[in-house]
């Protein structure tokens, strides 16, 4: 077995994604609120999406919880949903674009509920400079 990525790196790590053209492994770190990514020697961990917003981790506030991820390196975006409590109905799919744009792409509400503006929310570029 090859760790990746040390103790205390990440909290959850949810739906790994391994992009083979950059050697990239990305994930979605749940009770940490991110959305991560790591060569696969373990070098350059780098959070792509924050959303605790100061919260410390593990955070306990699950509509804050980053838990699926897909990664389109062509088109220079990744997605990743946020499910919130069990059977909140509160479900979001975000999408970054370019490395500055953060879209919410569909989000889930409970009958009378009002949809909240969108979060400040932390990124980086998608391709590494150099």
């Amino acid at each position: 077995m090859t760790t990746i990525v040390p103790t205390g790196g990440t909290f959850t790590p949810k739906q790994l994604q391994l992009e083979k053209n950059s050697g990239k492994l990305y994930w979605s770190d749940r009770e940490g609120m991110r959305v991560m990514r790591a060569n696969l020697d373990g070098s350059e961990i780098e959070t792509l999406v924050d959303t605790s917003l100061g919260d410390s981790r593990p955070g306990p506030d699950a509509r804050k919880w980053c838990v699926g991820i897909a990664v389109d390196t062509d088109g220079g975006k990744f997605y990743w949903t946020q499910k919130g409590g069990h059977r909140a109905g509160l479900g979001r799919i975000f999408r970054a674009i370019d490395s500055c744009i953060i879209n919410v792409l569909c989000q889930a509400q409970k009958k009378g509920a009002v949809a909240e503006e969108g979060a400040q929310q932390r990124f980086v570029p998608l391709q590494s400079a150099g």
